[in-house]
């Protein structure tokens, strides 16, 4: 959902200018007058206009911005705990807002006891405040150990001003990490005061097949949709690992989680197989001791 841009704060900066380039032009005017009192008058309200103009354009903003944010923190924390004050700062400090999130999950079975867990995510962001955001992409995943299926991380990519850029794999290596790969970005994605990014993930791990997966993120996502693409045998369901009752696709593969996630909240896919099917009751009745 876009967040509306704000006319009315630009008419008022556009309104301010005009006037300030008004009274800049009244007193190069009163130059061309003789020396007296019509002069003095037209030169100095002229500055005073441009003066004028020039605080409410700067320092007029900016106050009534910190008299703002330090009400809200004063609101906010009058009886909480310190700890929880820095926690609603922290959220309250956020300038980029998720507002389309498109999260994709294919599962394989591999017939052993485990599923390729393969996620693509698609991740819309909007710089919501009045500055300049660099914002960094960061994707690192787990290793299982299981042969023959490592962790991988299969593409990172983004788009802004309707030009696309592929990061993952042409530009970045991996870095070694006791818990498995990791990929980062060393550069960083500049957003625009009310510019928007659209940034690509696909990761694949190997899990259980009665397993689930958390996915985390580093700014807060409104309305999730969620898609699981899960093979014949196996039941899912979603849900904001925080909170919130999981849902799964009646008619579809999909799932919108209602709400606001807040930074490093999860999302939950949870699958298993369904042994009242015949395709999983087949799997365990055939299925090897070394499974």
């Amino acid at each position: 959902m876009p967040v509306p841009a704000k006319p009315a704060q630009w008419q008022r900066y556009l309104t301010l200018v005009i006037i300030g380039l008004f009274g800049l032009l009244l007193s190069l005017a009163a130059q061309q007058l003789e020396l007296g009192f019509w002069r003095a008058a037209l030169e100095h309200s002229g500055t005073a206009i441009f003066i004028a103009a020039a605080l409410g354009l700067t320092i007029d903003y900016w106050l009534k911005k910190q008299i703002t944010e330090d009400v809200f923190s004063a609101a906010m924390g009058y009886e909480l705990p310190d700890d929880l004050r820095k926690e609603i700062r922290f959220v309250y400090g956020n300038r980029v807002l998720c507002e389309e999130h498109s999260q994709t999950v294919w599962l394989t079975d591999l017939k052993n006891g485990f599923v390729t867990c393969c996620v693509g995510t698609e991740r819309t962001f909007r710089n919501i405040g009045e500055t300049d955001y660099q914002m960094p992409i960061h994707v690192a995943l787990d290793e299982w150990h299981v042969v023959g299926h490592p962790s991988q991380i299969l593409e990172i990519a983004y788009e802004q001003d309707g030009q696309r850029a592929n990061v993952y794999p042409e530009g970045v290596d991996l870095e070694d990490r006791p818990w498995g790969p990791a990929a980062k970005w060393r550069g960083q994605l500049r957003l625009g005061p009310q510019k928007t990014a659209t940034v690509f993930v696909k990761i694949s791990e190997t899990r259980p097949d009665n397993g689930e997966h958390f996915y985390s993120f580093s700014h807060a996502t409104l309305n999730p949709n969620v898609q699981v693409n899960a093979p014949e045998g196996f039941k899912w369901l979603v849900s904001f690992a925080h909170r919130d009752k999981a849902k799964e696709g009646k008619y579809s593969a999909s799932a919108r989680l209602e709400g606001l996630l807040l930074p490093h909240q999860s999302i939950r896919v949870r699958w298993w197989r369904d042994f009242s099917s015949s395709d999983s009751s087949s799997i365990v009745k055939n299925a090897s001791p070394s499974a």
